[in-house]
């Protein structure tokens, strides 16, 4: 799976709009969105910022692998969209 798809899928499953989530990212909805359509890579301060928003997710974003406490968003249920 691309990165790009793996920033989307966290983002859906926790449930955020791309407004939202651009918000609690701080970064500009046009960057999630290009993300997100794989038109450019997060650098990795987005990287380190989504990481530390959702730590859950870390290992799974890094390697595609899960462990411990560690979530696969696949098999979480996703929750309705999140007002800023």
């Amino acid at each position: 799976m691309k990165l790009s798809e793996k920033v989307k899928l966290v983002r859906k499953t926790e449930g955020y709009t791309q407004k939202n989530f651009s918000k609690l990212m701080g970064s500009g909805l046009t960057t999630i969105t290009n993300y997100e359509g794989g038109h450019s890579e997060p650098n990795s301060e987005f990287m380190q910022k989504l990481c530390q928003t959702f730590p859950e997710y870390t290992l799974w974003l890094m390697t595609g692998k899960t462990s411990g406490d560690q979530i696969d968003p696949f098999i979480k249920q996703a929750k309705p969209p999140k007002t800023a």
